[in-house]
């Protein structure tokens, strides 16, 4: 996956904030109606036809397309990326004088976490592409692979470090049963990756543990 870059930053004393909790509902409910509005569109005769076309051709919001920009524009118009960019070099310094990234990776996926999963999809690492497949299928048939070469099974612990979310790690032990513990350092990632867990059912074979993966 998609690695800071190699001397992230320490927190500075203020952050560029995610949407606020009404602006998150707000968006929620947006989207929420966006959804019930095109899901009808959909069920209407030659319309539906074309709309189904349009997404298609736009793609899911939830992967890398031009769906995703939109996305990007509503939920992060108010974050102050140039403060956070400040901040990102002036820890760089820091970093390097003092050899200690730790509270800066914790820093950079804050934002970046969600972000780069928003503008990526949930899958923030790179595969083949095959010909005739989606991106997603590409996917798909990476984790496969993965799982086939981890020769992994139901009684396999699986460690995944520096793991983001935990996605790849929840796709093998979706595939082969195996228990898989991702463990990153950032309170978000850890946040995002039990939810992610439960949304997928695998309460039971994967879990997140924060700690520093260097030592």
């Amino acid at each position: 996956s998609p690695a800071a870059p190699s001397s992230p930053p320490p927190p500075p004393d203020s952050h560029p904030l995610p949407p606020s909790p009404s602006m998150a509902k707000l968006l929620a409910a947006v989207a929420g109606a966006w959804s019930k509005v095109w899901g009808l569109g959909l069920s209407v005769p030659v319309f539906g036809t074309f709309l189904q076309k349009l997404q298609d051709v736009l793609g899911s919001p939830d992967d890398q397309n031009i769906m995703s920009f939109v996305v990007v524009m509503m939920k992060y118009r108010n974050v102050d990326f140039a403060s956070f960019m400040k901040s990102h070099r002036e820890a760089l310094k820091k970093g390097q004088e003092t050899g200690d990234f730790v509270s800066g990776v914790c820093n950079y996926y804050r934002l970046m976490a969600d972000l780069i999963t928003v503008t990526s999809g949930p899958f923030w690492h790179f595969v083949p592409m095959t010909v005739g497949k989606s991106r997603k299928e590409c996917h798909d048939q990476f984790h496969h692979t993965m799982a086939k070469f981890l020769c992994a099974t139901s009684q396999d612990k699986i460690l995944e470090y520096g793991c983001g979310y935990g996605e790849i790690g929840r796709q093998v032990a979706k595939i082969s049963g195996a228990h898989v513990t991702g463990l990153t350092m950032a309170d978000e990632e850890i946040a995002g990756g039990n939810e992610r867990i439960k949304l997928a059912g695998l309460d039971g074979r994967c879990q997140m543990v924060q700690g520093n993966y260097h030592k």
